[in-house]
């Protein structure tokens, strides 16, 4: 008799510490939604990766408070040893050392017994696929005939791979032609990675093994009615903000915001304070440095490096409007979230982006400085026109994660 157990990998979450970025907020929303179904046999697991297999294991899908904390831009990070060895290692050293070990995939290991797939059961991995497990899934399906679901976010690290770190363009790149060889459905989250993950295959002359490639739209309610807190010090809140939501790394584009600040100084434009909201990711020591060391914007761009979500709520509820610059994504949830709290957006008009809000948000191009400027100028100064803008959303009716689910479960 065929079993049909869901064991979903939430390795993603079991590995993580800290407030939730894109991929961990998809892992748990989904998780949430899953386990609460009463009509699915779910099953939860995490990759041993000394192993190379599954083991069973729990979760509590709540959410988490951090104590909120206001960080200044006034102490560069240091950089660990080992961060300074990865970076100074050349390429081809590296390629060589991932045959062996992994960079970016934690070391677990469990005492407990691996699980067993039976046939007519579904390995659903919804977080990172290219950090480690896809051997142990391949080794898997050699003994058992199981059907591998996995989500596909974006294919950055080879459509861009100077926005990425070494390390992670050699994990994906290598893994990638694993999975489309593996996976039997990819649950891509825009119309634009499903376009990417296809021509990829194509280029590189990979025959997929899905039979389908579904497009999501993933949820941007985050948890709007939970509990709401300001991340700044008391007495220390900005009148009026704008805000930026996204860890600060190279593809995300915070410099040209940066660039738009030192611009508007020169041209002698005021603007409201504009937040950064995220933490410290990777290709961005040169921008916190600025951050930390450029005396002219201090007030003018504020970095809060620590936000929950109860947190970011607040900072939803409160700004202005948003900013989204982003070079490339593979869907752009905080354009999202921005609407579901009635905020209005400038945004980059990259890859998937326009697919979020179509005509709801003014765009620009990640490269233009000048328009960027225009822009925020444009809807800081003229509050009837951001008004009349801002109540056009007010009918939009947005994706919940129940949704998303939803049309997930369908395709189990």
């Amino acid at each position: 008799m065929k079993s049909n157990t869901i064991w979903l990998d939430i390795s993603e979450l079991k590995n993580w510490s800290g407030s939730f970025t894109g991929i961990q907020r998809v892992v748990f929303n989904i998780g949430k939604e899953l386990r609460d179904d009463y009509k699915i046999d779910l099953k939860l697991c995490r990759f041993d990766y000394r192993r190379k297999s599954f083991v069973e294991t729990d979760y509590e899908f709540v959410e988490h408070f951090n104590e909120a904390s206001v960080v200044a831009a006034n102490a560069a990070p240091k950089s660990s040893p080992v961060a300074l060895i990865k970076q100074l290692l050349p390429r081809r050293v590296k390629v060589a050392l991932k045959s062996v070990i992994s960079y970016t995939s934690p070391p677990y290991v469990s005492l407990k017994e691996t699980i067993a797939i039976k046939n007519g059961d579904t390995l659903f991995i919804v977080g990172a696929f290219w950090t480690g497990q896809l051997e142990g899934v391949k080794r898997l399906q050699e003994e058992t005939q199981f059907k591998v679901m996995a989500f596909m976010y974006d294919m950055v690290p080879a459509i861009m791979p100077q926005l990425c770190t070494q390390v992670t363009d050699i994990d994906f790149n290598r893994e990638i032609k694993k999975a489309i060889r593996l996976v039997d459905t990819w649950v891509c989250i825009s119309e634009n990675t499903k376009k990417d993950l296809i021509d990829y295959a194509k280029e590189y002359k990979i025959k997929m093994k899905s039979k389908e490639n579904i497009v999501v739209r993933l949820g941007s309610d985050i948890n709007v009615n939970g509990e709401t807190r300001s991340p700044f010090e008391k007495n220390k809140e900005p009148e009026e903000f704008l805000l930026f939501v996204s860890t600060l790394e190279a593809r995300k584009n915070h410099q040209l915001i940066y660039q738009a600040v030192k611009l508007a100084e020169e041209k002698g434009i005021t603007l409201p304070t504009i937040v950064f909201a995220g933490k410290h990711g990777w290709h961005a020591d040169d921008l916190v440095a600025a951050l930390n060391r450029d005396d002219t914007i201090k007030n003018k761009i504020v970095w809060l490096k620590q936000v929950d979500d109860s947190n970011l709520r607040w900072l939803y509820q409160n700004c202005l409007f948003t900013i989204y610059p982003s070079l490339y994504e593979g869907w752009g949830l905080p354009v999202a979230e921005s609407l579901t709290y009635n905020k209005f957006v400038i945004a980059s008009k990259a890859s998937s982006i326009p697919e979020v809000a179509g005509n709801l948000v003014d765009y620009f191009s990640p490269y233009s400085v000048d328009e960027l400027l225009e822009k925020i100028n444009l809807y800081a100064s003229d509050r009837e026109l951001l008004l009349t803008k801002t109540n056009i959303l007010s009918s939009l009716a947005q994706t919940t994660w129940h949704e998303t689910a939803t049309t997930v479960k369908a395709i189990l």
